[in-house]
């Protein structure tokens, strides 16, 4: 049996495209390729797993069958390649960040722009779940960690542990959903319904497969979207629901006036993993720490002050156009 990863690639992008068209786009090839190659994962494998109509394609309960092992295959590489990444080894004037969604989505993509403007640095962005975050900093691997502070408190002992800013999971929906009237959700609510999801290699869309697995669900999303503000549209566009931090709503550009266009609602989530402490976290013999600390001041430029954690023991001007390093004390 032989096959690549292209081709489970290939076989996941045709399970939800259903289209040899737009798979092709999507994985950057020809239509001919796309349809020779599944042709011959399908040799290899030994049975078919698409049925061919005159409306497209239909998933055979082979592939049905097949997709939970290659979505967990390609997460497997991913987290691989993630990993390794982490030690490599950056030049001097580096400074290397692992960061949760919440951090590389919201903070990060805008905080980074105004950092590069005003330091003659380079930044080294890493997407990882909270504790591989602060597992990356405590192995030297990166220079500043940012995720759940609850992990970072762990390490109190070897890690200066930053709080920053308070952001909770919220439900947006649209607001003709029939969960609409609710004052509450649980998360267990839902999945009961069609609901939309990041893609699968996210550090918010791991956890949120397993969140879903623990409560005894397959997690099913009907579309997997790359950033918050494709999720926002989708729900706006009058789909399914959204599980997404409150604090990316405000970064969220809406449609222009020519797009379709449906309100949403936002419901606040009662489980216990909605409401999230955040913070950074550095080793305490960190030999950037001076550099991340102005990176954390601009972070806290740019984030609303609705989320910020207060800073009473730091006395930094935080507010200031230039930001200024904190005391070594």
């Amino acid at each position: 049996m032989r096959y690549d990863f292209v081709d489970l690639k290939i076989f996941l992008t045709l399970a939800r495209t259903l289209n040899v068209t737009h798979t092709a786009e999507e994985v950057h090839l020809t239509t001919s390729a796309v349809s020779l190659r599944l042709k011959k994962f399908e040799d290899a494998l030994g049975v078919q797993l698409f049925e061919r109509g005159p409306r497209g394609l239909s998933m055979t309960a082979a592939g049905l069958a097949l997709k939970p092992h290659a979505v967990a295959i390609l997460g497997s590489l991913t987290s691989i390649e993630t990993d390794l990444r982490g030690y490599q080894n950056p030049s001097a004037d580096t400074i290397s960040i692992a960061t949760n969604t919440t951090g590389l989505q919201n903070i990060f993509c805008h905080a980074g722009r105004l950092f590069l403007h005003e330091h003659p640095v380079k930044l080294r962005i890493l997407d990882m779940r909270s504790a591989a975050a602060v597992d990356a900093v405590l192995r030297g691997t990166v220079d500043l960690g940012f995720g759940l502070k609850t992990f970072a408190d762990l390490h109190t002992d070897r890690l200066e542990v930053i709080p920053f800013m308070e952001d909770t999971l919220v439900c947006i929906i649209p607001e003709s959903h029939p969960l609409a009237d609710r004052d509450t959700l649980d998360y267990a609510t839902v999945l009961q319904y069609d609901y939309l999801s990041l893609q699968e290699q996210t550090p918010l869309a791991k956890a949120m497969r397993e969140r879903a697995q623990n409560r005894g669900f397959k997690f099913e999303p009907i579309v997997q979207l790359p950033n918050f503000d494709q999720m926002v549209r989708y729900v706006e566009s009058g789909l399914g629901a959204a599980i997404l931090p409150q604090s990316a709503l405000r970064e969220i550009a809406k449609f222009g006036d020519d797009e379709p266009r449906l309100t949403y609602r936002k419901i606040p989530l009662s489980d216990p993993f909605a409401t999230r402490t955040l913070a950074f976290s550095l080793r305490k013999d960190g030999p950037n720490n001076e550099r991340c600390r102005e990176l954390i001041g601009v972070c806290r430029r740019v984030m609303g002050e609705q989320f910020l954690l207060p800073t009473a023991d730091q006395k930094v001007d935080w507010s200031s156009k230039t930001p200024l390093s904190e005391p070594s004390s």
